[in-house]
């Protein structure tokens, strides 16, 4: 719950993201769903927010333009798109909220297999991090940040045979 005084700046903060990749892309805002009721007892005199849920939206499939770092518990690397400009991804390292991340891997006769990386040990971080270099292709789906940055729910990224659009 979050009331009082910073309510209204922490949900503007949490709501009024966006990411914008240009080119043909262009703005992608936060997108979600509350339920608001008029006079509640939490606000006598106006509307109340009794819950807001934030949807992860799918970014282009992009590429990596700045590998991936990791700073204590979370992640981050750069992604565009042709004739676009980078964003920023933040993922989350912690036991319990991790950023789910898969590897897809498509080999040239035409078998992929997804191999999931758990961000929260050593040998996950080390493979994604191995993996996240310039040009990786990746598809994230996350929540747009007011820093212009895309908080990672779920991204995946593809070795082997590039893959369509």
């Amino acid at each position: 719950m979050d009331s009082g005084t910073n309510a209204i700046p922490d949900f503007i903060s949490a709501t009024g993201g966006s990411v914008n990749f240009g080119g043909t892309v262009g703005v992608l805002p936060a997108v979600g769903g509350s339920e608001a009721i008029w006079a509640d007892s939490a606000n006598p005199n106006g509307w109340s927010l009794r819950w807001a849920v934030l949807l992860p939206v799918p970014a282009p499939l992009a590429s990596v333009t700045a590998q991936w770092v990791t700073t204590g518990n979370t992640g981050s690397f750069s992604i565009g798109i042709p004739n676009g400009t980078s964003v920023a991804v933040d993922a989350n390292l912690a036991v319990g909220s991790a950023t789910l991340v898969y590897q897809v891997d498509r080999q040239a006769n035409g078998i992929i297999t997804v191999s999931p990386q758990d961000l929260t040990t050593p040998a996950g971080l080390n493979n994604v991090a191995s993996h996240l270099l310039g040009g990786t292709l990746v598809k994230v789906f996350g929540v747009p940040q007011i820093t212009g940055s895309i908080k990672a729910y779920v991204f995946f990224y593809f070795t082997g045979t590039t893959p369509a659009s």
